[in-house]
């Protein structure tokens, strides 16, 4: 069974989210789909522009079949830190309980003035 984690803020979800939830997918033949998203505050401790329960629905919506909430302490850090701990920290507990096999990612490049270039990543868990 191949269970696919995205780490998200949907602050709001918009059609690139969309794009990597049914392209991860699609690429890796996932059964399930989770995302861990921040609640009601975001990276640097920004409230969220919509509620947390709308956001949800939003990734169900998108394809997403189960969201959890990130935990305060890593929603509100700097995006290096937020990335960072949650990687080593919070997916590795999921992968240790089998609840994960794959971390589905974008990786946006800024390449002289066009800024919207994506490519679909993932890293398989052993």
């Amino acid at each position: 069974m191949v269970i696919n984690a995205v780490i998200a803020e949907y602050n709001p979800l918009h059609k690139g989210h969309e794009y990597l939830i049914s392209e991860g997918i699609k690429s890796t033949g996932a059964d399930y789909t989770i995302v861990v998203m921040s609640g009601n505050y975001v990276q640097r401790g920004e409230p969220a522009v919509m509620d947390k329960s709308l956001r949800t629905k939003a990734a169900l919506i998108a394809g997403a079949d189960l969201v959890i909430e990130l935990p305060l302490y890593y929603s509100i850090a700097s995006a290096e830190n937020f990335a960072k701990q949650i990687t080593l920290y919070f997916f590795m507990i999921l992968q240790s309980f089998h609840l994960i096999t794959r971390l589905i990612y974008m990786k946006a490049f800024l390449h002289l003035w066009q800024r919207d270039i994506h490519i679909l990543s993932h890293y398989h868990f052993q």
